[in-house]
């Protein structure tokens, strides 16, 4: 449940914080943030850039089925060369958060901020055109997705080697089967087994 301290709730009703939301963009070349303010501001180690108007974030619902409540993030006012490059970058299926800060007049941060959203990065696409008048917009699903997600592993060798190729254990569990188990009682002697007794080697009957 996304809840508010009482003192953060005080501040809030008696006009003294602002909120914003800020948005994180996790690619395997780094972390972006923007913001729907001007300027950048720095939260928790990370620079937000301001977008002015962060454009859209759609509704994010919270479900007690097993549904998967995806949303999509609009991100505006960005340079239409900033957004060609944001494409050179690995971007597909990672992860993206949307938060919820509390700041005062001087844009310092009250309170945690509170994780409104958060799931990977499905699609992206630019809309609108000009310097300064394009948008990018990432659908995204929501991180309940991996909760259906259907792991194509099966317990073989061959697909145990995949992970590791000395790991051998599926070849010996697979002759198992094969094998007898003694249980509470001795395991009989080998037909061709033979003893020695001084030298003399002879069948043990």
């Amino acid at each position: 449940m996304r809840t508010l301290s009482s003192a953060t709730q005080t501040a809030l009703a008696a006009g003294l914080l602002v909120v914003r939301a800020l948005v994180n963009v996790y690619v395997d070349e780094g972390l972006f943030g923007f913001w729907n303010d001007l300027g950048t501001v720095s939260i928790g180690g990370v620079t937000y850039y301001g977008t002015g108007k962060l454009g859209e974030i759609s509704k994010v619902d919270g479900v007690t089925n097993l549904s998967i409540p995806n949303f999509t993030v609009t991100l505006n006012g960005l340079d239409t060369d900033v957004l060609n490059d944001f494409f050179t970058y690995t971007w597909h299926q990672r992860p993206i958060q949307v938060l919820l800060a509390l700041l005062d007049a001087s844009r310092n941060l009250v309170d945690t901020p509170v994780v409104m959203a958060s799931g990977r990065m499905d699609k992206a696409a630019i809309r609108g055109g000009g310097k300064q008048q394009s948008s990018l917009q990432l659908s995204c699903e929501d991180v309940s997705r991996r909760l259906s997600w259907v792991n194509p592993a099966v317990r073989s060798d061959a697909d145990q080697r995949q992970r590791l190729s000395t790991d051998t254990f599926f070849s010996q569990v697979a002759t198992t089967i094969e094998q007898q188990m003694y249980w509470g009682v001795k395991q009989p002697k080998p037909p061709h087994a033979v003893k020695s007794i001084r030298g003399i080697t002879s069948p043990i009957t």
